[in-house]
């Protein structure tokens, strides 16, 4: 299992979009495909969280 605490603090906080590019950094710094996957998929469910839900008329 891959861990960052940074990123992983930033997520509990709530700072999805911070989380996702601390992902982002921690993905270009490793040298294993599978961990860079890992990386890759807790970026993209960050950014899923960042999204605003639309406001209902």
């Amino acid at each position: 299992m891959l861990h960052d605490h940074v990123a992983e603090c930033l997520e509990k906080k709530g700072l999805y979009r911070r989380a996702a590019e601390r992902w982002a950094k921690v993905m270009v710094q490793l040298s294993d495909d599978q961990k860079r996957k890992v990386a890759a998929q807790k970026r993209a469910e960050c950014l899923r969280k960042a999204r605003r839900t639309p406001v209902s008329p």
